[in-house]
């Protein structure tokens, strides 16, 4: 009689995939995960039995983790494992007492909480906006305006833009976001002729790279942000992605209802209030004093 394969993590890790499937996960997200699994999780966990699994062998993932994948961010293959571990104590092969903590090594969490978005205030976008040109100008203001992620932006084609009235609006399609999500945004106004220059060009996409069939690369973006922040004499960490931050705590600031501020940045109101609103105490005035005006106080 042939002996029963014995169930180990690659088994769950399939589970997880299907789960993610039918809630409707983007083809980026899962693209991201497939990655994930197979250069820091399968190598070390794919053969390993769930009863195997305890606090000490994490200690000897990280490690190996460490020397053999360097560059790579624990906390992003922890959150996978994590998902893993779940599918595990839902389907009982796993005890959800005896799951492990997947904590970061101290000097890991410091260099993640350094990497979380800063705010960039209007005078510093107005220095180094002062300080680009041409098509990066435009993708400057789209980035502040909207909050788009870099190759949102990057990779827009012309034939996405619906031109309504006096503005733009972009309808991306599931495959053009990271989260599949498709979504439409509408442009300012004041973007009009910018955009309308570029659409002229008959090119397939608003920022073409030279080729009007091929769209600009990331890396020529992040040239063109680290020139122009260092125009504006910008020390310090601040990333093109900030602007993503800050459209999102402008939004909040100026009063937009958190639903329509998710669905033009395409996130969930957890992340959108969590990671990416930067208000100070100074912001948060007005919510404290709209109380004391209703009692006709000054």
């Amino acid at each position: 009689m042939k002996a029963k394969k014995p169930v180990v993590v690659s088994d769950f890790y399939h589970k997880m995939l299907d789960h993610k499937k039918a809630h409707d996960t983007g083809l980026a997200t899962m693209a991201r995960i497939d990655i994930i699994w197979r250069k820091s999780l399968a190598p070390f966990w794919k053969n390993i039995k769930p009863k195997d699994i305890n606090q000490e062998l994490i200690t000897k993932f990280i490690n190996w983790h460490k020397e053999k994948r360097p560059g790579i961010q624990l906390v992003n293959v922890f959150k996978y494992l994590g998902n893993i571990f779940a599918v595990m104590v839902e389907s009982g092969a796993m005890d959800i007492a005896r799951r492990p903590k997947l904590e970061l090594p101290m000097a890991e969490q410091k260099h993640h909480m350094e990497q979380k978005g800063r705010y960039i205030t209007d005078e510093e976008f107005q220095a180094i906006l002062m300080h680009s040109e041409g098509w990066f100008h435009l993708f400057l203001l789209i980035a502040y305006t909207t909050g788009m992620r870099k190759m949102e932006i990057g990779k827009l084609e012309i034939s996405r833009l619906k031109k309504v009235g006096d503005r733009y609006v972009a309808h991306l399609a599931t495959s053009d976001t990271k989260t599949g999500r498709a979504r439409q945004i509408p442009f300012a106004k004041y973007l009009t002729t910018f955009i309308d220059e570029q659409v002229k060009s008959g090119s397939r996409y608003l920022f073409p790279a030279g080729d009007p069939f091929k769209h600009i690369q990331p890396q020529a973006i992040d040239m063109k942000w680290k020139q122009a922040k260092k125009a504006a004499g910008i020390v310090g960490k601040m990333r093109e992605h900030d602007l993503r931050h800050s459209a999102a705590s402008n939004m909040a600031k100026s009063g937009i209802s958190a639903v329509m501020a998710t669905t033009i940045l395409g996130m969930s109101l957890n992340t959108f209030q969590k990671t990416y609103l930067k208000l100070t105490a100074d912001d948060l005035i007005g919510a404290t004093e709209s109380a004391v005006s209703r009692l006709g106080k000054k």
